[in-house]
This record gives structure tokens, sequence and C-alpha cells, in this order.
């Protein structure tokens, strides 16, 4: 075998490798393109749904850009509502996003200090600890905004979905 060949064969060898390691991730580690803030709401959403024998939640990108247009919107507003700037709800902005869904609900909090905080008030309001609760949604979307010059400052908006 030529020098040239065991080369190649090496390059070829470790690729495989690195390849089959990627092929093998465990999806919940592929989360790494998500913000911060959005890997610490998964882990409190999904704290919950496990201690209620529920499936765990995984990000979803399309998901996460309508939630956090959706927090940036009522970071504007003088109160939360569910119908942004544009009169659409929840489903109509999954929608300008591009997410398929056939189950869509969303929980927004104005003044959690963190993503903790914010599930924590969700589970003691009826409405939002279903969306939290439901079987149906097993992907996650969320929008995290800072506006100092609002009347909550901190504004967390998740999605919670099923794609069709």
């Amino acid at each position: 075998m030529g020098f040239k060949l065991k080369n190649r064969l090496v390059v070829i060898a470790a690729l495989g490798l690195l390849c089959s390691g990627f092929a093998q991730q465990d999806p919940a580690k592929a989360e790494g393109d998500f913000p911060d803030f959005a890997k610490e709401m998964l882990v409190a959403c999904n704290k919950v749904r496990e201690a209620g024998s529920l499936g765990k939640f995984t990000l979803n990108a399309e998901l996460c850009k309508a939630a956090q247009w959706m927090a940036e919107d009522v970071s504007k507003a003088p109160k939360l509502s569910h119908t942004d700037s544009l009169k659409r709800n929840p489903g109509q902005r999954a929608d300008a996003y591009e997410y398929n869904w056939g189950f869509i609900a969303e929980n927004i909090a104005g003044g959690a200090k963190d993503a903790a905080e914010a599930v924590s008030l969700w589970m003691k309001s009826p409405g939002h600890k279903r969306n939290m609760l439901a079987p149906e949604p097993n992907e996650l979307g969320v929008g995290y905004f800072f506006n100092p010059k609002s009347k909550s400052v901190k504004y967390w908006v998740i999605l919670v979905g099923r794609q069709r």
C-alpha cells in the first residue's frame, strides 16, 4: 500500500468514527443550538412533566422562533395577552414560523426572574398547568425578552406543540 492510500484510509476511518458518534447521539444532547434560557426552561418543564409521568419535551427551532417573537412583542404591550400586536393567536404565530401543528398551546409569564419561577407560576394557574401537563404535546418553543422600560421587565413565553 502506498503512503497516499494509507493516509486516505486513516482519514476515511476517522470520519467514519466521527459520523457514527453523531448518528448515535442522544437527541436531548442535540439541544446545543439553543440559547441557555431555552435549555433551562426545557429542564424546568420536563421536571414537571416527569413528575406527572408524561413524556419529555424536546426543543423545536420553529416554535422557539415563534415564542421569541411573542416574548418581544408582549414586552411592548400594555398587558399580557395571547393575541399579539398583529392580532394573531398562538396557532397563527406557529403557522407563520412554518410549524405544522396538530396541537398548540401557549403560556406567558411577566416578571419571573428565571425559567423555574415561570414554571412555578404556571403550575399555580389552572389553564397554564393544563398546557404544561397536556399529554398531546412533545415539542417546546421558548422565548425570553428583557425590556427594562416595561412593566414586568422580564417576559417568558413557551409554545407547546405536536406536529401533524
